[in-house]
């Protein structure tokens, strides 16, 4: 009887630790709308984006869109985000950047990101691959718009805004 109730002590012990893990995170309404899908930048959008802000700078205008071969390699060029969970731990949100498609692609970029309590302010902290760590400080972007298919957002202290659409 002493060694039944010794080897289900054990076994609970072993149970308690292996559940003592972090709870998943669960998303928000808000985060739902970022999770789960690539995002990938509007060129012309962002070169709207640019040309206001220079002429509002400067008193310059400009209109640059991009088109053709010209707008698939920018399109291709630049880096795609992708928002989820670590499927490891997945209390922990965590982001990609990749850059080019199928075969020609590569993650360009990683790290941890996190949504203010209200919605409106998206942190995203890098992966320092050559240090081995996460940067000390994320980098704040204020959310101008967040669809299922569209995310604008500014760097916190910028004019500029950076569109996203969803894939």
């Amino acid at each position: 009887m002493k060694k039944i109730i010794v080897i289900l002590a054990a076994a609970m012990s072993i149970l308690a630790v292996a559940s003592c893990g972090s709870k998943e995170h669960k998303y928000t309404e808000t985060e739902l709308l970022l999770v789960d899908k690539n995002w990938a930048p509007d060129v012309n959008a962002n070169l709207q984006s640019g040309n206001e802000a220079f002429e509002s700078s400067t008193g310059i205008s400009s209109d640059i869109q991009l088109g053709g071969d010209v707008k698939t390699i920018g399109e291709f060029l630049s880096g795609k985000y992708f928002f989820g969970k670590d499927t490891e731990n997945p209390s922990i949100l965590v982001y990609s950047i990749t850059t080019g498609k199928g075969l020609l692609s590569a993650t360009t970029g990683a790290g941890r990101w996190e949504m203010s309590a209200d919605g409106k302010t998206l942190s995203l902290t890098p992966y320092d691959y050559e240090a081995g760590a996460y940067a000390e400080t994320p980098t704040r972007y204020e959310i101008v718009e967040l669809t299922a298919d569209k995310l604008v957002w500014k760097e916190e202290g910028s004019r500029v805004t950076k569109t996203f659409v969803a894939e």
